[in-house]
């Protein structure tokens, strides 16, 4: 394990802001573009040419994928949630086509955005009209500017028609300088990518849900209901279970606690039943499955990560701790001893900074604070 606190802001989105088809979203739990740069920097092959695209399973607002863009490397995200993975390859259009006169129209007469069915701020007349992905777009991000990152409305916003003519502008900006290679990304469960050929990524870095940190169908409920307004969704349907849900949106259906650990799973038998007699004794048997399901669906992920990767490829994997009232789950270190079970040469976990201050007293782990870190291996032949 290695302090490395440079890369503090790297795992955050911080100062998104800054930087071209980034800023169009903003999406907090996602890690920043530097970190791209420095993965692609630290890894590039001898002679510069990948052997296959950089790949994120957990490709989130598309940061991997917008960045390996910028710099001209091909790269693929897989995303659970399809609002997410339209507005990453809506960043790969190549130009910004005018808004047709009636929606200038409606625009400029508008005062109050109209309310849909299901409790949403949906500007019916403006989205009946959009046809360009482009344009579909900047109103679905219009839209989200009004809630906050945790996915709750923001009654200080701006109005609708501000933001979706800022969101336009910013958009025409950009694409004035395209990106030079166009990447994609498409809707999937990391758990399962089997539409990928063996050993054909050339680099893996990716962040993995954190384990009780946010509820991620909140957050990203504005995107959704827009995106369903045009593409047929029920609005009411979540995406299939997987990683991406909320750990403490499971919470609520986990009823039994199960003593199963699945065949090459058990190498972290010791540590899951330790939590396991700590959630028992501090009243909070429900998270005890919820555990258990969060590393087995992460050993499936890493199962893939292996098949996919290229001979001496790297994997990156930005985690955090888990803090389950006075419970500590080591995430990192759960996930590097996967990794090794997994066939795995884990080379590095760097510490990139606290989740949490101040840290808190864990028994006998002492006082510690969730972190932050980067789990860093390779393939192992």
């Amino acid at each position: 394990m290695i302090e490395t606190p440079h890369f503090a802001e790297m795992v955050t989105a911080k100062n998104y802001d800054r930087e071209p088809f980034h800023r169009w979203l903003y999406f907090k739990q996602g890690y920043s573009p530097p970190l791209v740069r420095a993965f692609l920097d630290e890894n590039r092959p001898r002679g510069g040419r990948w052997p296959g695209p950089i790949l994120d399973p957990f490709s989130g607002s598309g940061t991997c994928v917008i960045e390996s863009g910028r710099r001209s490397v091909p790269a693929i995200g897989i995303e659970a949630i399809p609002s997410l993975a339209f507005l990453t390859n809506c960043t790969f259009e190549r130009d910004l086509p005018p808004l047709s006169t009636l929606v200038s129209s409606v625009l400029e007469n508008e005062s109050e955005p109209k309310t849909s069915g299901v409790g949403w701020a949906v500007p019916t007349e403006i989205a009946a009209q959009l046809e360009h992905p482009l344009h579909r777009a900047a109103l679905m991000l219009a839209v989200s500017r009004q809630y906050t990152t945790a996915g709750k409305f923001n009654r200080g916003a701006k109005p609708l028609q501000s933001l979706f003519a800022d969101v336009l502008a910013t958009m025409n900006e950009d694409l004035r300088t395209p990106m030079p290679q166009a990447n994609i990304c498409r809707v999937g469960d990391a758990r399962n990518l089997s539409g990928i050929a063996d050993q054909s990524i050339g680099g893996i870095i990716t962040s993995p849900p954190y384990l009780s940190r946010h509820n991620y169908q909140q957050i990203t409920k504005p995107y959704e209901t827009m995106y369903r307004f045009w593409y047929g969704q029920d609005p009411e349907r979540g995406p299939a279970p997987s990683t991406q849900l909320p750990a403490h949106a499971r919470a609520r259906t986990a009823t039994a606690i199960s003593n199963q650990i699945p065949l090459g799973y058990n190498v972290l038998q010791p540590c899951l039943e330790e939590i396991a007699i700590s959630l028992d004794a501090t009243g909070q048997k429900i998270w005890i499955n919820i555990v258990r399901e969060y590393f087995q669906d992460m050993r499936r992920v890493l199962m893939e990560c292996r098949r996919m990767l290229a001979e001496s490829a790297r994997l990156w994997v930005v985690i955090g701790g888990a803090r389950l009232g006075d419970v500590y789950v080591p995430a990192d270190l759960m996930l590097a001893e996967l990794a090794e079970n997994c066939s795995f040469r884990v080379r590095a976990i760097r510490v990139a900074r606290d989740l949490v201050t101040p840290r808190r007293k864990f028994g006998a782990a002492g006082h510690i604070a969730p972190r932050e870190s980067i789990v860093i291996a390779e393939a192992r032949r």
